[in-house]
């Protein structure tokens, strides 16, 4: 005979297997977008994949505790899993709302009158001028704010703003632009060479705006998104809890009836 909360252990159990397959894709997602990364010779982790594997990590432990704790009808994985699911949603409703503040400082470093300071220190970072050279690359673009950035790093543009040869007549994407050099010094004083490259027109700051706000909305709807799933497991675990207590007690009161046998 099926106990009265069935229904309920099977909906948790079904909501355990649901949650550890979204932790999977999680984690396959997390490994893509590193992989993603590592092919585009961008060597810094991303804060975004780190949270996903956080994330995925736990929602994969948490279905295999709810699992156990249902199937083995266990009131203390039950109540770890309640603990758990609980303050998993509160704090992603926290990392949501600070996610939220720092959208806007981001936004607004990379489009208000910081940019210059952000572009200065981009510039005086090696790694960081070599992202921005492969997001230069790949993108079709020239500097932050534009191909005057790279003045800071010996004078002249970057070779990634350099558009191809088969784009150079294409007037929207490319320009021509002139930087000195100096070859060798003379009896009176240095050689000036003067260079005419056509290079990428657009910067690459707008574009990079539009890719960090995409992806900061992506992240956030994923945070908010399973911190409404986990309130969800809330309320399973805390009704099959609630209904496996009240069973217990009405099978103990039951037992306590006394017998009489008619003569």
């Amino acid at each position: 005979m099926d106990k009265p909360y069935s229904t309920l252990k099977s909906a948790l159990i079904l909501f355990c297997l649901l949650l550890g397959t979204a932790g999977c894709a999680l984690l396959v997602l997390g490994l893509l977008a590193n992989n993603f990364l590592n092919s585009h010779n961008v060597q810094s982790v991303s804060v975004g994949v780190v949270w996903l594997y956080i994330l995925a990590g736990s929602c994969i432990l948490l279905s295999c505790l709810g699992v156990c704790g249902a199937y083995k009808e266990k009131k203390l994985l039950l109540r770890l899993f309640l603990g758990a699911m609980l303050g998993g949603s509160v704090s992603l409703f926290i990392f949501g709302m600070h996610g939220i503040t720092a959208s806007a400082q981001i936004k607004e470093g990379l489009s208000g009158s910081s940019m210059p300071d952000v572009v200065r220190a981009i510039m005086k970072n090696e790694q960081q001028r070599t992202n921005l050279k492969v997001l230069e690359a790949k993108l079709g673009c020239c500097g932050l704010t534009g191909p005057s950035d790279w003045e800071t790093d010996g004078g002249h543009v970057s070779d990634s703003c350099l558009c191809p040869s088969e784009e150079q007549q294409d007037t929207l994407r490319c320009a021509n632009t002139t930087y000195k050099t100096y070859s060798r010094y003379l009896f009176n004083g240095r050689e000036e060479i003067t260079h005419t490259v056509s290079i990428y027109k657009e910067p690459c700051g707008p574009v990079l705006l539009d890719f960090v706000d995409r992806s900061i909305k992506v992240i956030l709807g994923i945070t908010f998104g399973f911190a409404i799933t986990a309130m969800v497991g809330v309320m399973l675990s805390l009704s099959l809890i609630y209904s496996m207590g009240a069973t217990e007690q009405q099978s103990g009161s039951n037992s306590n009836i006394p017998f009489h046998r008619f003569a």
